[in-house]
């Protein structure tokens, strides 16, 4: 039997926590298709970025480029 769709729950925004290795990744020939994928998906808002305080200092660390890559998102989706 299916559940009735006015019955089913809305599904909360899948939240991924991302590590430098996925930013980096925007520019790593063997990571780029799936690190832009994930970064894509957070711009249309599809799913949440979480990010930490030691993202942000390994960032500021790094080369400009690797900072470039994202750097709206930490703006816009950095829940703490």
């Amino acid at each position: 039997m299916k559940p009735k769709m006015d019955t089913i729950a809305p599904m909360r925004t899948l939240r991924i926590y991302v590590d430098t290795s996925v930013i980096g990744g925007c520019l790593d020939t063997e990571f780029a298709v799936a690190s832009n994928a994930l970064l894509d998906m957070a711009r249309q808002g599809r799913i949440l970025l979480l990010l930490s305080d030691l993202l942000a200092t390994e960032l500021s660390r790094a080369p400009r480029n690797v900072q470039d890559v994202c750097q709206l998102e930490f703006q816009a989706h950095r829940p703490f």
